[in-house]
């Protein structure tokens, strides 16, 4: 286990006198992230869901920890995180996708993602050069251990 800690978005403001957060999310894989039982880490302290409501384009989630208004102040402004461990079956989450080496199938380095950006239906990765949608026709495999995502056919897509 290497207790690797994952950025997946910040707690935005209070909602209610329960003690429930409003937060932004910036992620993929939310559906596995957002259950009830399943921990987020704030502070390196650990924090169990027990409430998810959507809202707009935020959530607002309760934690079993924290139960009135007063409680909250400590977390406000602060960032999210879960444990990758705890996710193990997941490829990659958003914010593991940042400074990896873009090489093509020929191991050529392409370029650096140092951008990562979101539309409704997908995700795209930049460098200073390209901006390449995260889809089958141009990625060929993110390994994130190896620090690598490997492209194909992204001449095409060059700014």
């Amino acid at each position: 286990m290497t207790n690797k800690m994952v950025f997946v978005g910040y707690i935005t403001g209070v909602f209610g006198i329960k003690g429930e957060v409003k937060c932004s999310l910036q992620t993929n894989h939310l559906e596995d992230i957002l259950q009830l039982g399943h921990y987020l880490y704030i502070n390196d302290a650990q924090y169990t869901i027990n409430s998810i409501k959507k809202n707009n384009n935020h959530y607002i989630l309760g934690f079993k920890e924290i139960s009135d208004i007063s409680q909250v102040d400590n977390i406000l402004k602060k960032e999210l995180f879960i444990n990758r461990d705890e996710y193990i079956n997941i490829d990659y989450f958003t914010s593991e996708l940042f400074n990896l080496e873009i090489i093509d199938e020929s191991n050529k380095k392409v370029g650096t993602i140092k951008e990562v950006l979101y539309n409704k239906n997908n995700l795209f990765v930049k460098d200073g050069q390209l901006i390449i949608p995260v889809i089958d026709k141009y990625v060929k495999k993110i390994d994130i251990n190896k620090g690598v995502l490997i492209v194909s056919d992204v001449g095409e897509l060059r700014l």
